[in-house]
């Protein structure tokens, strides 16, 4: 049986840069293993679909994904309803997907679930979790942040986050924030979900309703 032809999916950008700094090293240890490896670079936010598309045009077996969740979403996008496998090479600002997968230890041969939101004329999927309202804005707010990673990132993304955030306004009630969710962390590390399983074909749900900055803190520094 020949060896698998093995693609690699670099987002250079990934964990504020740090990707793009160990790239060849670890482009250099995967070819001693899988020689000859198909290798595609993101260069745009989005660009994980079509450079994953890519590589499964050109034949890759498996594609191996060196960079954080947000690229995994994309790479996963691609991959689902296909036979080729994704391998995490985490090394992203939160890495959630690669926490909810191998700290529950998912046995390799196993499939995980992925969840599709369309809403609007709008689709967009996700591996591990998904949200609208505040914790959107707190997402979008961490690519301006530099000098930090992990829980800290997010900690510093959610308090200017309620300089911008207006009620959010579900079918039945306003809202902070509302998501689902696959795997259990967000947020570079926070156990949101703690009794998800990523391959059961259910959703966990959530809906926070709006609270005060002062209890917001209030219930961060009990936590």
């Amino acid at each position: 049986m020949s060896d698998p032809k093995v693609g690699i999916l670099v987002n250079p950008t990934a964990g504020k840069g740090r990707v793009g700094r160990i790239a060849k090293r670890v482009i250099g240890r995967l070819s001693e293993i899988f020689p000859e490896p198909l290798i595609r670079f993101t260069e745009r936010r989005g660009d994980g679909t079509s450079k994953a598309r890519s590589l499964l045009d050109a034949g890759a077996d498996v594609v191996a994904c060196l960079g954080g969740d947000g690229t995994f979403r994309e790479v996963a996008e691609t991959l689902a309803g296909t036979a080729v496998p994704m391998a995490l090479l985490p090394c992203g600002s939160g890495n959630d997907l690669a926490r909810s997968l191998f700290g529950k230890r998912i046995s390799l041969g196993k499939a995980i679930d992925i969840g599709f939101a369309r809403s609007a004329g709008i689709s967009v999927s996700f591996a591990s979790v998904m949200g609208i309202g505040f914790d959107a804005l707190v997402a979008e707010g961490i690519s301006a942040i530099r000098g930090l990673s992990g829980f800290p990132l997010y900690l510093v993304s959610t308090l200017l986050a309620f300089r911008r955030f207006r009620p959010l306004f579900l079918k039945w009630r306003p809202a902070l924030m509302s998501g689902a969710g696959i795997g259990r962390f967000m947020g570079g590390g926070y156990m949101l979900f703690p009794k998800a399983e990523m391959n059961d074909g259910l959703l966990d749900v959530y809906v926070i309703e709006p609270v005060s900055f002062s209890s917001f803190c209030g219930t961060y520094r009990k936590s």
